[in-house]
C-alpha cells in the first residue's frame, strides 16, 4: 500500500488543531518565519502519526518542547541555519502555549524553562532572546491559571535581561516581568513579589558601581521604568527597601536623568495614593 503514509499525513493535517493550519496557512501564503514553522510542523506530523498519536495541541506542544531541547543544546543550534530552525520552533512554542490546557503547560514547565535555558546562558541574536522571554511569560500564565507558581528558575533570566546592552531585549524583559507579577499578585505569590522587590532594590543600588555625572543608561533605570508599573502591585512592606535606594541616587549618581525618572515616580506613586485617601474619605 504505496500511498497509505501519505493518507495518513493527509488525514492528520486535516485534524491539526487551529494554531497549526494557521501556521500552514500564512506559510502558503509566502510568510517567511512561518514558512521554516511549517518545515517543522511537518516533521513533527511525520514522528506523531508513525506513533499512532492524534494531532491536537498538547501533541504538538511535546513535540516542540522535545524538539527545542534537543535543538537549543546544540552549540549549532544558534548559529547560522541552526538559528532560524530554533526561531521556528520558538515561534511554534509560543503559539501551541496558549492552544493547550493550562494543567498540560504547567506539567511542562519546568521543561519548557530547561529547554529556554541555552537562550539565557550566552549571549545570542535579539530575536531568538525575545522570543525565548515571550515564551517563558507565556507558560508562567498558564502555570498560574493551573493553580501553580513559577519557580525563580524563570524569573532570574527576566528580571537579568532588564539590563541587556540590547533595547528590544531590556523592553521585552520588561513587558514579560509586568505581564508575570500581574498574575503573581492576582494569586497572591508571596514569594514571587518577594523576588521581584529584592531584584528591583538590588538593581537600584547598583548605581553605586556607575560613574557619577555619566548619563548613559543603567539598571536603575530599568528599575524605574518597572516599578511604575508594578509598584501598585507590590506589597507595602517590599515597598520601603525600594523607596530608601531611590533617595540614595542623587548621593550617588549626581545630576542624572535617572534621579530625574526616580523622584517623578515617586511623586506620582504617593499622588496616587493621596487620591486614593480623598476617595475613602468621601466615602465615609
Amino acid at each position: 500500500r504505496p500511498h497509505q503514509p501519505y493518507q495518513y499525513l493527509a488525514a492528520a493535517m486535516q485534524s491539526d488543531p487551529p494554531f497549526v493550519r494557521d501556521i500552514d496557512a500564512k506559510a502558503a501564503r509566502g510568510d517567511a518565519p512561518c514558512r521554516a514553522a511549517a518545515t517543522c510542523l511537518q516533521a513533527m506530523r511525520s514522528v506523531i502519526c508513525a506513533n499512532g498519536c492524534g494531532g491536537n495541541a498538547a501533541a504538538y506542544f511535546a513535540a516542540t518542547v522535545t524538539t527545542l531541547q534537543r535543538q537549543l543544546s546544540q552549540k549549532e543550534g544558534l548559529e547560522g541555519a541552526g538559528e532560524d530552525t530554533s526561531s521556528a520552533l520558538l515561534l511554534i512554542l509560543r503559539r501551541a502555549l496558549p492552544a493547550i490546557s493550562p494543567s498540560v503547560a504547567q506539567s511542562r514547565l519546568n521543561d519548557v524553562v530547561a529547554a529556554l535555558a541555552p537562550v539565557f546562558r550566552d549571549p545570542v541574536s535579539e530575536s531568538i532572546t525575545r522570543q525565548a522571554l515571550v515564551c517563558l511569560a507565556v507558560a508562567s500564565e498558564a502555570s498560574y491559571t493551573a493553580g501553580g507558581r513559577p519557580n525563580r528558575k524563570v524569573m532570574k533570566p527576566i528580571f537579568s535581561l532588564l539590563s541587556d546592552s540590547r533595547t528590544s531585549v531590556r523592553h521585552q524583559a520588561e513587558l514579560s516581568a509586568v505581564s508575570i507579577l500581574k498574575k503573581a499578585a492576582a494569586a497572591q505569590d508571596a514569594q514571587t513579589m518577594e523576588f521581584a522587590a529584592q531584584h528591583l532594590t538590588q538593581m537600584l543600588e547598583s548605581a553605586r558601581q556607575e560613574k557619577k555625572g555619566s548619563t548613559d543608561e543603567i539598571p536603575a533605570q530599568r528599575a524605574v521604568s518597572l516599578l511604575k508599573a508594578v509598584s501598585k502591585l507590590l506589597p507595602a512592606e517590599h515597598l520601603s527597601g525600594i523607596f530608601a535606594a531611590l533617595t540614595r541616587l542623587p548621593a550617588m549618581l549626581g545630576q542624572h536623568p535617572c534621579c530625574t525618572a526616580a523622584f517623578e515616580f515617586v511623586a506620582e506613586h504617593f499622588a496616587d495614593d493621596g487620591e486614593e485617601w480623598d476617595e475613602d474619605e468621601e466615602s465615609m
